[in-house]
């Protein structure tokens, strides 16, 4: 009896201790600091409090990884000017980092890893290799910038650190070229291009391999309220998104094109892709070129789903005289309207198509247009465009708080025939700029226009300060 429960005590120990050692090094963590090789984010892990990449992954940004299971050995290696510009895990994907949450656990392995050459430390995670992304300084020149939580890895940049620079100005531009060059023209490098207008500079920066079109371009034009974009493009495949403060991974994506040469097109607030037409089609578009009434096929998406694929319209709009009840806030806002003769949903979407892919419609629509109750958003501002708080709102004396609405909000109401008809409501950032009639999208018969002040507790309130009757957008009185 003794025996077996020695026995028993030493199989414990022995099932113990192998716990203990598959367990002592740890787990890899969530963390808020995101990483880029040559401009293209990866994904990035902590341990130990230090930034580590899987290592299957450099696959997409240029690097052979290549698996022996006689040897057991994992080897990285990246030949020179190899520029790859890669996106597509990352399209409208936004981090929601919880530091310090466990992602994998650490367990010894018998593999081992190379790179350049050279062994270096690596770790298993359930069939994957992680390894520091320092190691890639044999590559690249590696940085961070701890106010962006950024860890950047330039291997272009190294590349190209010794090579020839071109300065060409006249009084349009200023070009920079650094690289590599053929019969005087860039081949792979960087180009900085700064257009001088008597307004300001527009700034354009390209970097990577010309000759086989394998580029990112980030430009900033005050003339675009300073909008700065990126654009991806691999071959022919392109990839185009708007640049944001608030927006820390991944890439807020405008538009992709596709091998099959179709474009899908993404609702830069929310990340849905809500169109896929013809790139023929989608650069016409771009480019503004249509006529009302123009017909192209193509598919309609809902919440990400597809809604409708058939025959679609195209109708000019613009938000300063086709929808005037928002001239007063959004003149900017011209846009095409892209909807399905055949499409009837009482909970049905709208789509604007615009510079930022942003200005749609949700409510009731009878063949494709809006009709009934429903709501415009104007999303460019972000993925969340809510502001939380309240406002006071004084009428006749008397005062009520009301709640911030959805900041993207710019309409709620009736529509008649894809018109402002009925009972609606403008809005401006959230607060409430005029309620009352519509009549074929102009103010007719009674409402109210508010103003925004603050009242003497510091607060946001609203003050009439017009109600009556209105004709053609016109008060009367």
């Amino acid at each position: 009896m003794k025996k077996i429960q020695l026995f028993v005590l030493i199989y414990i120990l022995i099932l113990f201790s192998s716990c203990v050692y598959a367990n002592d090094l740890g787990y890899v963590v969530d963390t808020d600091i995101t990483a880029f090789i040559d401009s293209s984010p990866i994904n990035s892990y902590n341990y130990k409090n230090n930034t580590f990449i899987i290592a299957e992954d450099l696959l997409n940004y240029g690097f052979d990884v290549v698996w022996s299971e006689s040897e057991r050995s994992l080897t990285i290696n990246r030949k020179n000017k190899v520029f790859a510009p890669f996106v597509d895990e990352f399209i409208n994907s936004k981090k929601n980092a919880e530091i310090g949450k466990r992602l994998f656990e650490i367990y010894h392995t018998d593999i081992k890893t190379y790179l350049d050459g050279e062994l270096i430390l690596s770790y298993n995670v359930g069939g994957r290799t992680i390894i520091g992304i320092d190691y890639l300084y044999k590559y690249g020149i590696c940085s961070y910038d701890d106010a962006k939580r950024q860890y950047y890895v330039d291997i272009l940049g190294m590349e190209i650190e010794n090579k020839e620079q071109k300065v060409n100005t006249d009084d349009v531009k200023t070009v920079t070229e650094k690289g590599i060059f053929e019969e005087g023209k860039l081949v792979y490098g960087i180009r900085n291009t700064v257009r001088h207008t008597r307004f300001g500079d527009i700034y354009k920066t390209e970097t990577g391999d010309f000759k086989n079109n394998k580029i990112v371009t980030y430009t900033d034009d005050f003339m675009a309220e300073h909008i700065k974009t990126t654009s991806y493009k691999n071959g022919d495949l392109v990839s185009f998104c708007i640049n944001d403060d608030s927006f820390k991974f991944g890439i807020k994506l405008n538009y992709k094109n596709n091998k099959d040469k179709t474009t899908d097109r993404y609702i830069i607030a929310t990340g849905e892709k809500y169109l896929t037409i013809s790139t023929l089609d989608n650069e016409y578009l771009n480019d503004g070129f249509y006529e009302n009434g123009k017909k192209i096929n193509g598919i309609l998406y809902k919440n990400g789903q597809k809604l409708y694929e058939g025959e679609l319209l195209v109708e000019s709009v613009g938000f300063d005289n086709g929808f005037k009840g928002f001239s007063q806030y959004y003149d900017k806002l011209d846009a095409f309207m892209i909807y399905a003769n055949g499409y009837t949903d009482q909970n049905g979407v709208i789509y604007y198509f615009d510079k930022f892919d942003s200005v749609y419609y949700e409510g009731n629509v009878v063949n494709g247009v809006a009709h009934g109750y429903g709501k415009v958003y104007n999303k460019k501002n972000g993925f969340e465009s809510v502001k939380e708080g309240s406002y006071m709102v004084y009428d006749n004396n008397k005062s009520y708080t009301n709640a911030y609405k959805n900041t993207a909000l710019i309409y709620e109401g009736n529509f008649k025939d894809n018109l402002l008809s009925g009972r609606g409501a403008l809005y401006h950032n959230g607060i409430k700029i005029f309620e009352g009639e519509f009549l074929n999208n102009l103010k007719n018969g009674h409402g109210r226009c508010f103003d925004v002040t603050t009242d003497k507790n510091g607060m946001d309130a609203l003050v009439i300060y017009y109600d009556g009757n209105f004709v053609n957008d016109v008060w009367q009185g």
